[in-house]
């Protein structure tokens, strides 16, 4: 079984400015699903199960593509139905989850002697959360006894432990490359986890659902799994390795450049065939399918037949300082091969210019329309503004032997200026006169 927990800060209904899977964090959710694909190449039967946060009204767009993507409609366990907090999670699965039967705990069942939840917490206590005991939900929904009063705090991380299913002391002691985890990292490892008894029921469910066991079998009961050696038939480590071994060797186009590999025959033949991979038991192969030529293929063969090839190793080319390139009087940046008209026709290869010389400066274009005219302009006089202010403290700033932590003291002396200068009214032989009657020498 395949299982992932992808992240959720920007799938969350707390981050007010998630992004959904567009977001840098939990866009690692497509990593997630080439993992899956390949995996399920080697191994067709191979079931999986993948969580997140409940995210179906925030991002419910993301929601549906998750659902599609995978082929699969998600369930959701609420883990305050079995244990003392909330967590409720969405799960992706290839087989069919059980319901989760309700166990009677509560927040006095996990909390230390003399301590209690807060009145708003009496009934279940708040979702663990990565970011720790200074998490809005967390700073007050415990009470400790003082001697005279109740005294309102965060969990204990001994009480996490036993709030997520672990133990207590269950992440103490554990070592990252000879380093001990922090308290802090301990929180964030169980604010991440998946509730042990829910990851139980998930296992119990694949393995009755899909026949492994029966519902009534003593293996459910917490028994060692080799007792009937009923489980499924696993590949070894070592032949797992050698399929993948020959699965990369296979589809990975590496020799297209060499005229090697299926691609490269493909792109030989006119682009008449392309590849796709089936996996049949054990065996993979590559199997050529006619169709249509794609617009990626057919753009790869045109880069191959054209025959100035000059620019290929010019790398530096592709930087956003290359729109300064070439700027009119007032160091605004100015397009070379293209035009502010929604429309107009895509630049067409000038003759003598190198092919990728020529989409460099395509590239660079398409930097400088990513910004209004506007906005360019602004850049603009900001950018002569700070030379000014170098040259005032004796700095070059366009010289090639300034270091960045100099140009760095640049900004940051005259942005203190400019911030000083706010609410002047005029300077007369060097003081400094604001309106608000204050002066400086």
């Amino acid at each position: 079984m395949l299982l992932c927990g992808w992240t959720c800060v920007d799938m969350s209904s707390a981050n007010k400015r998630g992004k959904g899977l567009r977001g840098q964090k939990s866009n690692v959710f497509f990593a997630a699903r080439e993992i899956l694909r390949i995996a399920r190449l080697l191994y067709p039967g191979m079931e999986f199960c993948f969580e997140c946060t409940w995210f179906k009204e925030k991002h419910w767009r993301d929601w549906e593509f998750v659902s599609d993507t995978l082929g699969v409609e998600a369930v959701k366990l609420e883990a305050g139905v079995v244990a003392a907090a909330w967590r409720k999670r969405a799960f992706w699965a290839s087989f069919p989850m059980l319901e989760l039967l309700r166990r009677q705990v509560g927040p006095a069942d996990v909390l230390e002697e003399g301590r209690r939840a807060a009145w708003r917490w009496r009934d279940k206590l708040p979702t663990v959360m990565a970011s720790g005991p200074m998490s809005w939900n967390h700073k007050q929904c415990v009470e400790t006894w003082s001697g005279s009063r109740w005294v309102k705090g965060s969990l204990r991380i001994g009480e996490v432990e036993r709030i997520m299913g672990f133990g207590t002391n269950s992440t103490e002691g554990i070592y990252l490359e000879g380093v001990e985890l922090s308290e802090r990292q301990r929180w964030r490892a169980l604010g991440n986890a998946i509730h042990a008894s829910v990851m139980c029921h998930i296992m119990v469910s694949a393995m009755v659902t899909r026949g492994y066991v029966t519902r009534d079998s003593h293996l459910i009961q917490s028994q060692p799994w080799t007792v009937d050696l009923d489980g499924p038939e696993t590949p070894g480590l070592d032949e797992l390795l050698e399929q993948s071994r020959q699965l990369v060797q296979t589809v990975r186009p590496r020799k297209m450049m060499q005229g090697g590999g299926s691609t490269a025959r493909a792109l030989e033949n006119g682009g008449s065939q392309r590849t796709r991979v089936a996996a049949q038991g054990k065996v993979v192969k590559v199997i050529q399918k006619k169709g249509k030529e794609s617009e990626s293929r057919r753009m790869m063969r045109w880069a191959k037949e054209v025959k100035n090839q000059e620019g290929v190793d010019d790398w530096g080319n592709l930087e956003w300082g290359s729109v300064y390139d070439k700027v009119d009087e007032k160091g605004v940046p100015q397009l070379q091969l293209m035009e502010r008209k929604m429309g107009k026709d895509k630049p067409k290869l000038i003759e003598g210019v190198g092919l990728w010389t020529f989409i460099d400066t395509v590239a660079v274009d398409l930097m400088m329309l990513s910004r209004a005219e506007s906005t360019w302009k602004q850049y603009a006089a900001w950018y002569m503004l700070f030379i000014d202010w170098g040259f005032i403290m004796g700095v070059d700033v366009e010289g090639c032997e300034i270091s960045l932590e100099v140009l760095s003291r640049v900004l940051i002396r005259s942005l203190v200026m400019m911030w000083y200068g706010g609410g002047l009214c005029g300077i007369d032989n060097g003081n400094l006169h604001y309106c608000s009657g204050y002066t400086s020498s």
